[in-house]
């Protein structure tokens, strides 16, 4: 029994059959004696030409579809950052007003940071937002200490001057840093009576 078309058949004896899908691979005598591959579907012998063009419009919609998603990908990127940096700044310019109004002087990006605070504490912001912004930030913390530094030297003679004070002070206020970080973690962490559980013994 053979298949073909268009004077093209295929021989059972000689087919190499690999299914897949229904679709199986046989090798086709054609008019010559030579063989050729060709995929049978349902009996049906689908010629080399459908078959290459097939598979050419299958790419085209592979590369199309991928760079679609890619697109995708990156505007939803870019704007994930520009929400995130958008809500920072925000947060920044009402600290800054604040800091202009109150009578007390306290940097408006500490105000800032409090009014972040207390909207992620009170889940009115959901941290996914900022979660995109914050860890860009905090990959290239270190370029942000730049410019602070390289402004420092035009305080040098300043600096100089007053370098004993300057380092018992960051001594110190280091060292009180560490103590009431630790008791506070030692309170926050500590041993809770749970309700229900019985106290155990002093004698155990």
């Amino acid at each position: 029994m053979g298949l073909g078309w268009g004077g093209i058949s295929a021989d059972e004896h000689s087919r190499s059959e690999h299914s897949q899908s229904g679709y199986s691979m046989a090798a086709i005598i054609v008019p010559g004696g030579r063989f050729t591959l060709a995929m049978i579907h349902d009996n049906v012998v689908i010629p080399p030409s459908t078959r290459w063009r097939q598979t050419r419009f299958n790419c085209m919609m592979n590369a199309v579809s991928n760079k679609v998603a890619t697109m995708r990908n990156m505007l939803l990127n870019g704007w994930a950052l520009v929400r995130a940096f958008a809500l920072i700044y925000l947060c920044l310019f009402i600290g800054n007003a604040l800091s202009a109004l109150l009578p007390i002087t306290i940097p408006g990006s500490i105000l800032g940071m409090l009014i972040l605070f207390v909207l992620l504490s009170l889940q009115i912001l959901p941290p996914l937002w900022l979660k995109p912004g914050c860890h860009l930030l905090i990959r290239y913390m270190a370029l942000l200490f730049v410019p602070i530094g390289v402004g420092v030297m035009n305080y040098y003679h300043e600096l100089s001057s007053q370098f004993g004070p300057i380092v018992v002070s960051c001594l110190v206020s280091t060292f009180i840093v560490m103590l009431v970080v630790g008791y506070s973690s030692h309170f926050i962490h500590r041993e809770r009576p749970v309700v229900g559980r019985p106290h155990p013994r002093e004698d155990e």
